[in-house]
């Protein structure tokens, strides 16, 4: 009787249980008995009041410079107490390592006709301009409404996109001349994420059912979101990219609010006109590159944990060389693998793609592949550490020119682009385009600042360019600041090049420029990229397919993919299910479809 009395007193029997271990070897304590370390990472999406908060406490360049010279030594190791480091001879310096840095010039940007405008500290104003190219002709808009209670007024609609509305015909869109509203409550957020995914469609097909019985086509729907809401934004995405493959544009209800802010309708603008297949703008006097340069990103990211999560790899490129539309390939493969595993594949359906773009009549002119295909491929690898450059070096490398000559080998082969010229063609043994492979750091531990610097100075100016000193010893590299940083400290993308058959070293400053004219193509906000687009692109595919893999993410396992089959089998499971990976759609899919999202989509920049 004691013991128990003991127990009842000391525990609570229904206090929860947290598992501190994985799944397949759980490990529960009582909740209660459970203290949460302080000073942790928070690797989820954070909500916005703290991220309100994040912001305010962003050091300025000078209090980062000032933390880093109290304590940076001691962070690392170097402390006086314990003076073992000068048995090496290693022998610390308290002051800054001056560098000579360079300044790169911002591009002219062009719009629409002979309009042009300036970029300045790293940004340009859209005010009273048109966009380079205008997408699809598009004169009715779709908005489907999600409430948390009772529907809006059709005036009460009508009142909140007005704004929108007049942006898009001020930027050179198509007059809009219908507005088209649907609404629904926002479906019951079940515990269960494979459940919630199976449910919200069938709200978002209800709601919009008539939309659909007309016969009109629908190029675009803006859904009006109750709140930045984590599990019903991945469940919009997958339902519009996947299963009806219509590009979607969220934005949050209280953005709206009023008729919507002008800065604001114009950023939600971009995104319309890049899906609609349009472009914003481009870079005066070219980017800089020879004639028929293909440009390419690819990354890979690891967005889970658990046992069995598989990582996510992710390509972009450009289909044509006068128009810098990024389109895409992805793949899911064994977990924490950075190695991409069939960057051969993607890299043929990037080629195949840039091919299609060609029109016919310059294949029965040219009748020579080196007229049609590229000539010279700009690939920008992300999310690799230096540790890991032989790996892109002796593996990655060799996948891009098999990706080359696999494309080549299909196109021979292709009865559709036959002409008069074709046998001349077929004659050709090889081609090789000549690669010029290049790492791009986001997260790297160089901070830049000015010699002289004062509490309320600047980041140092969007431009700047250092290519010395503190460069790799054995790759040509250099460290590009594209963006102007008016919070925070700014930092620097470091960008090694690993192969190069170009031989920029030779005219280091043309790679420079290149790389930092294309941060300006970066078509979702008037501004320059931290990172040039097609790396960052890649990494933003990257995010929207884990909105596919979100009840992966979350725990849901396929039923046939078992404790004892290894990571390759797994994936393979994963990638013929429905509610992972593979389109839910009965549309038939064309041979050798291997993307998550519809094929009505895949000429669309949708993951913008």
């Amino acid at each position: 009787m004691a013991q128990r009395s003991y127990h009842e007193n000391t525990f609570d029997r229904n206090a929860r249980c947290i598992n501190v271990g994985s799944k397949a070897e759980p490990t529960w304590f009582p909740a209660d008995h459970l203290k949460i370390v302080e000073w942790q990472i928070v690797k989820k999406n954070l909500p916005e009041p703290y991220v309100a908060a994040m912001i305010d406490a962003t050091k300025r360049p000078h209090q980062s410079k000032d933390a880093i010279k109290e304590t940076g030594l001691a962070e690392l190791g170097f402390l006086e107490k314990s003076p073992f480091y000068k048995t090496f001879g290693i022998i610390p310096d308290t002051n800054f390592v001056e560098i000579k840095a360079g300044a790169l010039a911002a591009p002219i940007l062009l719009l629409s006709g002979a309009d042009w405008v300036p970029a300045l500290d790293g940004a340009w104003e859209m005010k009273f301009k048109q966009y380079r190219k205008p997408g699809i002709e598009n004169t009715t808009l779709y908005f489907l409404s999600l409430r948390r209670d009772e529907f809006l007024e059709q005036h009460e609609m009508e009142e909140a996109t007005h704004t929108l509305a007049r942006s898009l015909e001020q930027f050179g869109l198509d007059q809009v001349k219908e507005r088209v509203f649907c609404q629904a409550i926002v479906p019951e957020e079940k515990v269960d994420s494979a459940v919630h995914r199976q449910t919200c469609p069938e709200t978002f097909e209800k709601a919009l059912g008539s939309v659909f019985r007309s016969t009109r086509k629908v190029p675009l729907i803006m859904v009006v979101l109750p709140e930045r809401n984590g599990k019903l934004y991945p469940e919009i995405k997958r339902w519009g990219d996947c299963v009806k493959g219509i590009p979607t544009v969220c934005v949050v209800e209280r953005n709206l609010s009023g008729g919507g802010d002008r800065a604001r309708c114009g950023n939600i603008s971009l995104k319309f006109n890049l899906k609609l297949g349009g472009i914003n703008q481009e870079v005066s006097n070219g980017y800089g590159t020879k004639s028929k340069t293909m440009i390419v990103g690819a990354d890979v990211t690891h967005p889970g944990n658990e046992e069995g999560c598989p990582s996510i790899a992710a390509m972009v490129a450009i289909d044509d060389d006068s128009r810098f539309q990024y389109l895409g390939s992805a793949r899911i493969q064994e977990g924490k693998q950075e190695c991409i595993s069939d960057l051969r594949g993607m890299m043929k359906e990037r080629l195949l793609a840039w091919a299609k773009r060609v029109p016919k009549d310059e294949w029965a002119l040219g009748g020579v592949y080196s007229q049609i295909l590229p000539n010279h491929i700009i690939f920008y690898r992300d999310g690799v550490s230096e540790s890991q450059f032989g790996m892109v070096q002796h593996h990655e490398k060799q996948q891009i020119f098999d990706g080359c000559s696999d494309a080549y080998t299909e196109l021979k082969l292709d009865k559709s682009i036959q002409t008069n010229a074709f046998p001349r063609v077929a004659k050709r043994e090889k081609w090789k385009p000549k690669l010029t492979l290049i790492v791009a750091i986001k997260r790297n531990h160089a901070r830049f600042y000015p010699l002289v610097l004062e509490p309320g100075d600047p980041n140092l100016g969007a431009g700047t360019i250092i290519d010395s000193v503190v460069v790799t010893p054995n790759h040509f590299s250099f460290y590009l600041q594209s963006h102007c940083s008016p919070l925070g400290t700014a930092k620097s993308t470091q960008y090694v090049v690993i192969y190069d058959d170009q031989n920029y070293k030779t005219e280091p400053k043309e790679i420079m420029n290149i790389t930092n004219k294309l941060c300006y193509t970066g078509a979702h906000a008037s501004k320059a990229l931290s990172v040039c687009t097609p790396a960052r692109y890649a990494d933003m595919l990257c995010d929207r397919v884990r909105c596919y893999l979100k009840p992966v993410l979350e725990g849901y396992r396929d039923k046939s993919s078992t404790d004892d089959v290894d990571g390759t089998q797994r994936t393979a499971v994963y990638e013929e299910n429905k509610l992972v990976w593979k389109p839910n759609t009965s549309d038939i899919l064309p041979d050798g479809w291997k993307h998550p999202w519809h094929p009505s989509i895949g000429n669309v920049m949708f993951y913008l």
